[in-house]
Parts: C-alpha cells; structure tokens; sequence
C-alpha cells in the first residue's frame, strides 16, 4: 500500500496516489477523464499508457457495468494503478498489466479506448528516461502506431487528448484507418490565448465520414488566473 506520507489526489470520488507512476497527475489527465465520463458509454474499456489509472478508473467508478484494462510500459506505474484500484474498491472491475501497445495481444475488442498519449515527437527530450517514455512518442509509442493499433482493437470509441497542433495529423491518421470523428473539445488556457493548447478528439468507426462533427470550445482560465465557471463544470459535474 501507499507509505502514509504521500498524500493523495482526491477527484472524481477517487483517492489516488500517483507518486510512482512515470508522469503525475496533470490537467489533461482529469480533462480526458471528465470528457469520457460525460460523452462515452463502454463495457469493455482499455486505457493506453494509463500510468496511475486515473482516466480508466474514473471511468469505471461512474460506470458500474464497465470494465477496465490498464497497459503501461512502466512498471511501478502499474503497481501504483493497481493499489490504486484497491484503495477505491474497484479491483473487481479492473486489471492493470505491463506491456507494450505496440506488441499487446489480446482477442478482446474494447468499446472504449482512452489514451493520454505521449506527444512530444522529435522535441528536446527530458533527461530522465522515465519522464521521455511518458511524454515522448517517437520511442515508446508513435503515433500511428497508436492509431493503427486501436483500430484493430476497436468496437466503439477511440478518446484521446493532444496538442492542439497535432490535431490535423490525428484526423489525418485516424482517417486512413477509417476511424471517423465523432466529437471534439478545443481547449484554451486563457480567453485571449491565440492557439488552443489541447484538443480532446473522439472517433467511431464507420465506413462512410460524416459531413460535420460536434466541435466546441472549453477555456481553463479566466484573465486573473482563477478556473472559468465552464472549467469547474466541466470536470465537477462530470
């Protein structure tokens, strides 16, 4: 169990520990954990580079009929998710394994796919190697590969949340998987930032591309710094 010392993050009626897991918990974590709660419905649900379990647990602790199926190449993070599990009571809807996505095999197909992936291809890389494997693509999971994968795997929705400048490379991906989007958030910091930071993207696959998708816009902060009333909904009443 966690050392008495550490103390939790405590969101989305979780108590969660995350000071073994590669990289901790941030705002795109509980971004992608808040969107997923309010715009998805799975049974069967694997989350890609789950670190501590926060985005696949949430999911599952708002969903009683869901289970989750957390992978991560770092193996202290998949301890920490693990206890994670236990600590909240969700150890009977839940399994946390180290592997590779690249390599993951599996019979199952998921209804949900989740993945706070790693994004900063080909970027000055942190010194310390666990921090890259968490924040890098380009070693430990590129992203077409992560898109090819979870089309494979898919019965339903793939959710992920990028830098708003890879958006188009994402669409362009998913696309030539024929996974289609359904949905997407564009994240702001501030309401006069010129470029959006983030952006939670949702596709479905379907062989025909619809002629629009659902789009709209969150801003995190006001001028002053203090969270928006939009923000605090979004994540609080998620």
């Amino acid at each position: 169990m966690p050392l008495t010392d550490q103390k939790p993050f405590q969101i989305f009626g979780l108590r969660l520990f995350h000071h073994l897991s590669s990289i901790k918990i941030g705002t795109d974590a509980v971004l992608l954990s808040a969107a997923i709660r309010r715009y998805a419905a799975a049974d069967r649900v694997l989350d890609v580079g789950c670190g501590c379990g926060i985005i696949g647990l949430s999911f599952v602790k708002k969903f009683s009929n869901a289970f989750l199926t957390g992978i991560d190449l770092h193996r202290p993070s998949i301890e920490q998710a693990t206890e994670n599990s236990q600590i909240n009571f969700l150890e009977n809807r839940s399994k946390f394994l180290c592997a590779d996505y690249q390599t993951f095999s599996t019979n199952e197909k998921f209804d949900l796919i989740v993945s706070n992936p790693p994004f900063f291809q080909n970027q000055l890389k942190s010194p310390k190697a666990i921090k890259n494997a968490a924040r890098h693509g380009d070693d430990s999971l590129p992203h077409d590969v992560l898109i090819h994968k979870s089309a494979e795997l898919l019965a339903g929705t793939l959710a992920l949340i990028v830098p708003y400048t890879y958006r188009n490379l994402f669409l362009l991906l998913a696309e030539n998987k024929n996974l289609r989007p359904s949905h997407e958030i564009v994240i702001r910091s501030k309401p006069d930032s010129e470029i959006p930071i983030r952006v939670i993207l949702f596709f479905k696959k379907q062989i025909r591309s619809p002629s629009f998708f659902e789009s709209h816009e969150l801003v995190i902060r006001r001028s002053d710094n203090s969270f928006t009333d939009d923000y605090l909904d979004f994540v609080y009443q998620s």
